[in-house]
């Protein structure tokens, strides 16, 4: 129960976050334009990548140790907020001197000097993982939902400021990116600040054990950021900023579909970092089943509505985005299994059978892209993401019924038992809004 309470919390959250973000989107598509909203998506992707790929692992490391308690606390979140600003400088310096490298045809019309600026929000970026994952590991799921609803209601703020009142335009989107990632690292520190006394000291004992176990994940971890983010380099290198802003709008409309399955994986890694195998053995097929079939419940929705959800939210200007959209869907019901069960196996101190999923999964992603983009454009795009999100899925599924002894069937096809269960919550929830209700009508 503990660990669907958990879900729950962060689950609400990503209720909040959707309109939020949804709001956001609309705003920065509106107003930017296609093009502006493909420049806007390469500037701030670079610094995004070598956050991804320079975190060395620290957060996945900080939820293991904080719940093993292996690890005094105040060593770990004094720590992380060293490496967090050591590590983000040194990336900006990386980002510097490899800006020259960069093909022409990929940074076209972007300048260093707005990669650099944008290059600020390493540190804190980084500073926010770290400290979200303790928090995570210490069973503080609300703050950690907090923090994450008020770093999308923040940015949506600093943008209406930016892009609407001063009209500030790329840029301007980017300085509201910055402001909102450094506001809520500081946020994240207060909360930690409430448990323990925050110091800047340096445990070398804790660095070098949580980047031996953390290095286990990221691997993992940044060949499925590239999984997510590779196509947006290529369809830049192929096609423009315009058919990326197309495209982009078709990602961020399918991710957030992955709410769900997110929250279900953050839950299960939480709690089963701390539970017995026997317990994980019966929770995760339960989690990943109804995870899958509530997602081609969303996912059949988007298909048919999604053209009208661009037109309507977006205007007419980006409908482009449509066929790659519907073309996206398929591989984001699939990794939806992924997420779940990638989850349980790096609760179960097993990072490297997800990593390896993803590795095989990116080693098909890139010929891939190479391959449909330039005969299909953004649906060869589309189309690439979903086999190496589907291969992804089917590896990670063989390795959890290798360790759990689960049925594919049991992981994957929901069962009546379940249908019980949602009767239970929809009749329990009318019985709620009804005794609200009650005092008022009398």
């Amino acid at each position: 129960m503990k660990t669907l309470r958990n879900a729950v919390i962060i689950f609400s959250s990503k209720i909040v976050l959707f309109w939020l973000n949804l709001a956001k989107s609309i705003l920065i598509h509106r107003l930017l334009g296609p093009f502006g909203k493909g420049q806007y998506a390469l500037i701030t992707q670079i610094p995004r990548l070598l956050t991804t790929l320079g975190n060395l692992g620290l957060g996945v490391s900080a939820v293991y140790y904080t719940g093993q308690k292996r690890e005094r606390l105040g060593d770990i979140v004094s720590t992380s907020l060293v490496v967090a600003l050591v590590l983000g400088l040194l990336l900006i310096g990386l980002l510097v001197l490899a800006f020259d490298y960069l093909p022409d045809s990929l940074v076209r019309d972007i300048r260093l000097e707005q990669i650099l600026f944008a290059s600020l929000i390493i540190p804190f970026s980084l500073l926010y993982i770290y400290n979200s994952a303790i928090l995570l590991g210490s069973d503080r799921v609300k703050n950690v939902a907090s923090l994450t609803i008020f770093a999308s209601f923040s940015l949506l703020v600093y943008f209406i400021f930016f892009n609407v009142i001063l009209q500030k335009g790329v840029m301007g989107a980017v300085a509201a990116l910055i402001l909102s990632t450094v506001t809520v690292a500081v946020l994240s520190v207060l909360f930690l600040g409430q448990q323990v006394t925050v110091r800047i000291r340096f445990c070398g004992d804790y660095f070098k054990k949580s980047v031996i176990y953390g290095l286990k994940a990221h691997l993992g971890t940044s060949a499925q950021f590239l999984n997510y983010r590779v196509d947006i380099f290529f369809v830049q290198y192929y096609l423009g900023f315009t058919q990326l802003g197309y495209y982009t709008l078709a990602v961020a409309l399918a991710e957030l579909l992955w709410e769900l399955p997110h929250s279900m994986s953050t839950a299960l890694f939480q709690r089963i970092s701390s539970a017995s195998s026997n317990e994980a053995d019966r929770l995760t097929p339960k989690m990943c089943r109804n995870t899958l079939f509530l997602m081609v419940l969303i996912s059949g929705c988007v298909f048919l509505f999604g053209e009208m959800i661009i037109r309507i939210a977006y205007s007419s200007a980006f409908l482009p985005a449509t066929v790659a959209l519907r073309i996206l869907l398929p591989g984001v019901i699939v990794l939806s299994i992924s997420k779940v069960l990638s989850g349980d196996l790096t609760g179960r101190g097993k990072p490297l059978y997800p990593t390896r999923a993803a590795l095989i999964a990116l080693g098909a992603n890139i010929p891939l892209n190479f391959w449909l983009i330039p005969r299909w454009g953004i649906s060869g795009a589309a189309a690439a993401s979903s086999i190496a999100y589907s291969l992804q899925a089917l590896v990670v599924l063989l390795y959890f019924v290798k360790v759990s002894h689960n049925r594919i069937s049991d992981t994957l096809i929901v069962r009546r038992e379940d249908f019980q269960v949602y009767r239970q919550f929809l009749r329990e929830g009318y019985r709620r809004f009804a005794r609200r209700l009650g005092p008022a009508n009398r």
